[in-house]
C-alpha cells in the first residue's frame, strides 16, 4: 500500500499550501515540518 497524504494536499490546497508556506519563515518551517510527521507515519504504516 503506497500513501501519498502530503502530496494529495498539496494539489488538493495549492494556494492555501504556498500561502502557508510563503507567510512567514516560521510558517514555512511549520509546514515543512508537519509534512515531514505526515511522511514518516505514512512510510511506518506501508511498512507494517
Amino acid at each position: 500500500m503506497r500513501l501519498d497524504k502530503t502530496g494529495e494536499l498539496m494539489r488538493n490546497h495549492p494556494k492555501g499550501f504556498k500561502d502557508a508556506v510563503n507567510a512567514s519563515a516560521e510558517s514555512e518551517k511549520f509546514v515543512r515540518d508537519a509534512l515531514k510527521v505526515i511522511i514518516d507515519l505514512e512510510a511506518k504504516l506501508e511498512n507494517q
